[in-house]
């Protein structure tokens, strides 16, 4: 389930990114409309969102978990 959801998660960050880039290069009007400011902020942010998720849980599933002290007193006695 892990690994599913980190290529998901990283489709979905490459997919995100294209798209703003996309949009971005499309031709401007002279002033550009808020509209698409926003949009390509938020779609941007998504794709960075999305990638720093995958980021993160590759990281956590290469890194085994450290228990703290208050947690191997109540496992050990």
């Amino acid at each position: 389930m892990k690994k599913a959801e980190i290529i998901i998660l990283l489709i979905a960050g490459i997919f995100l990114l294209y798209t703003g880039y996309r949009f971005m290069n499309l031709p401007l009007q002279s002033p550009p409309s808020l509209w698409r400011i926003i949009l390509i902020m938020l779609v941007g942010a998504g794709g960075l969102l999305a990638l720093c998720d995958a980021l993160y849980k590759i990281i956590n599933i290469k890194k085994p978990q450290i228990n703290t002290r208050l947690q191997s007193k109540r496992l050990f006695g």
